[in-house]
């Protein structure tokens, strides 16, 4: 994993927080897709207490490209950076 980035963090319920965000993998990490969102996940629920996540994977030669077809920037939300 080279980098996260484009993170949502809300409050679902009284006692229920929720995440989404955007995890860069590099070549290596393709091939272990699976376990690194395992590890994502169980970490944000053991550490954080985040039961529901969203990861959207991205390969580290193309982050960040065309990120405005994704609502990430662009004319569309000037103004609201991530």
């Amino acid at each position: 994993m080279r980098d996260v980035h484009h993170v949502h963090l809300w409050q679902m319920h009284e006692h229920e927080a929720a995440l989404d965000c955007h995890v860069v993998l590099d070549a290596n990490g393709w091939d272990r897709i699976e376990d690194i969102k395992a590890e994502i996940k169980a970490r944000l629920r053991d550490r954080f207490g985040i039961g529901h996540s969203s990861l959207e994977f991205e390969d580290a030669d193309h982050a960040h490209r065309h990120a405005d077809l994704y609502g990430c920037g662009g004319s569309e939300n000037p103004g609201h950076g991530h």
